[in-house]
C-alpha cells in the first residue's frame, strides 16, 4: 500500500485543478521521482482528501473551563512534523492541569499559565519555521515556495 501527500497551497490546487482526480494523477504521473512509485499502483478509494494544513494559534484566554490540546489550541506547518508530538504533550499538560487544580481560581490560574507556554512555543516555533524556510533556496522559483518567502520575510 501507499500513500501519497501532497502540500502546496489552496489557490496552486485550485489553479491547477488538482482537486480532480484526472488532473491529479496526470500531475502524479508527470513528477520526476514519484511516477515510478505509483505506476503501477491502484488507487483504493477515488475520492481525494484535500485540506487545510496551515500554522494558527488559537488564544482561549477569554472562555471559562476551556483548554484546548492538539491542533484545536496550535497547528503547525505539515512539513515541520510538530504536530503529533505537540497534540501528545499539550494533552498532557491540561490532564495534569485538570487533575491537580482543586478550585476554579486555582485552573483559572493554571489555563493562563497553561495559554502562555503555548503562546511562547508557537513563537519560538514560528522563529525557527522562519530560519528553516530561509534556508531553502533548491526550488526558490516554484511557486509554492516562493510564496513562502514572501510570507516569512513579511514577518521578519
Amino acid at each position: 500500500m501507499l500513500v501519497v501527500t501532497y502540500f502546496s497551497d489552496f489557490e496552486l490546487l485550485s489553479k491547477q485543478r488538482l482537486n480532480r482526480l484526472a488532473q491529479w494523477q496526470a500531475h502524479l504521473g508527470s513528477s520526476k521521482y514519484m511516477s515510478r512509485r505509483v505506476e503501477d499502483a491502484k488507487m483504493v478509494d477515488e475520492n481525494l482528501w484535500i485540506r487545510p494544513a496551515g500554522s494558527h494559534f488559537s488564544s482561549f484566554a477569554h472562555l471559562k473551563n476551556y483548554l484546548p490540546v492538539g491542533d484545536a489550541a496550535c497547528a503547525f506547518d505539515p512539513i515541520s512534523s510538530m504536530g503529533l508530538g505537540f497534540a501528545m504533550t499539550s494533552g498532557c499538560q491540561a490532564a495534569a492541569i485538570i487533575g491537580n487544580t482543586k478550585t476554579s481560581h486555582a485552573f483559572m490560574h493554571s489555563s493562563k499559565v497553561y495559554q502562555q507556554d503555548l503562546a511562547d512555543q508557537f513563537a519560538q516555533y514560528l522563529a525557527l519555521k522562519q530560519q528553516f524556510y530561509n534556508k531553502e533556496k533548491r526550488w526558490c522559483d516554484a511557486p509554492f515556495w516562493f510564496k513562502r518567502q514572501q510570507l516569512i520575510n513579511q514577518v521578519a
